[in-house]
């Protein structure tokens, strides 16, 4: 029931969002030809009006995708750096243990994070549960490095902290990364959460 709950908690307020900008959960429907918001949609109508439990659960997929359809609404106004989960909280830290690295991924359900120099402050790349699992069973619980680990990808869109938020387009595989001033060698400040479950 906890998650019937939150679920519909969560679709109340992505509601409340999108009629404070004057438009409803039908229309953001019709315009992105979602499934998973129609779905999304018949649950919630389902929950509310029928006295039925147990017949239908909410999935943890179900809460993150609205938790992340929340996320973008809300960035739709503001400047990037209002918008970012910063280094310390939500990047990988170059030298930090293998065993760190994939409990941040695992706790966060994410399939990659950012991997940053946290001396030099700069982006070195993506790394992904995969290759620091395989890295883990190689080499033992040793620190985070491209040496370790394989080469970092680079899926990367660059940004600056005083773009438009609503402007960025988060890419599904990678990241909407800010820099300083946008560029590759300056100081990395965040990155924009990104939908992990795929719209």
């Amino acid at each position: 029931m906890e998650d019937v709950e939150k679920f519909l908690s969560l679709y109340k307020t992505y509601e409340g969002l999108l009629k404070k900008r004057g438009t409803d959960y039908r229309t953001v429907e019709a315009e992105t030809a979602s499934d998973r918001m129609t779905i999304l949609r018949q649950i919630r109508n389902y929950l509310s009006h029928k006295e039925d439990p147990g017949f239908l659960t909410v999935s943890p997929l179900s809460i993150r995708f609205l938790e992340s359809l929340i996320e973008e609404e809300l960035r739709r106004d503001g400047l990037v750096r209002d918008h970012l989960i910063s280094p310390a909280k939500g990047s990988i830290k170059e030298g930090a243990l293998l065993s760190e690295a994939i409990y941040l991924l695992v706790k966060d359900r994410a399939d990659s994070r950012p991997v940053y120099d946290p001396k030099a402050k700069m982006l070195k790349g993506i790394l992904s549960l995969e290759q620091l699992a395989k890295a883990l069973k190689k080499h033992g619980d040793v620190p985070v490095s491209e040496a370790v680990c394989g080469r970092y990808g680079q899926d990367i869109v660059l940004i600056k902290p005083e773009d438009g938020a609503g402007a960025v387009t988060v890419p599904e595989i990678g990241y909407a990364c800010c820099t300083k001033n946008g560029t590759a060698t300056a100081q990395y400040l965040g990155y924009l959460s990104r939908n992990e479950v795929g719209l």
